[in-house]
């Protein structure tokens, strides 16, 4: 496994981050976004990618390999679950066949760094200026680097309605 502190020194090209040791230090994104969460579960964050969604592990000390994989992300904002996304079948079945609802597109990343010549460090994300769900479109120009941790605790209290009323 690459540390994020490895890719700290290169900056990171990928637009996708999936088990690797300082994911842990993600977990505190969790808090400000408790109300996207559905109480009673233990969450880990086990992935992140260019645009700040991470991938979840639900109940991981109870379930083990049987542990639901989830997704939260700021671009709809959503939360995404499918019970049969499981930690056993997350890595041959639905990463790399792209069934978690778009986690593993990087198609705006390629194209933002391709136009601005830039990566990202492991503390930043490609933020969504206007959500897509409230208008917003999926291109270069409606996105701006922001420090991920920043980034979830500003727009917790501009989702946090949005949640309440489904």
């Amino acid at each position: 496994m690459i540390s994020t502190k490895k890719l700290a020194q290169a900056g990171s090209r990928t637009a996708l981050s999936v088990f690797f040791c300082d994911l842990a230090s993600y977990d505190i994104l969790l808090k400000d976004w408790d109300f996207a969460l559905p109480d009673g579960n233990d969450y880990k964050v086990i992935g992140r990618n260019a645009y700040g969604a991470l991938l979840l592990l639900e109940n991981m000390k109870v379930k083990g390999f049987t542990a639901c994989v989830r997704l939260l992300t700021p671009l709809a904002p959503a939360y995404w679950a499918e019970d049969h996304a499981v930690l056993m079948n997350c890595i041959g079945h639905w990463l790399p066949q792209n069934k978690i609802s778009c986690f593993s597109d990087s198609t705006l990343y390629d194209a933002w760094m391709k136009i601005s010549g830039n990566h990202l460090e492991p503390d930043e994300n490609l933020a969504i200026k206007v959500p897509i769900l409230l208008g917003g479109e999926f291109k270069p120009d409606n996105f701006q680097i922001r420090n991920i941790f920043d980034y979830y605790k500003s727009t917790a209290a501009i989702y946090a309605p949005l949640f309440q009323k489904k």
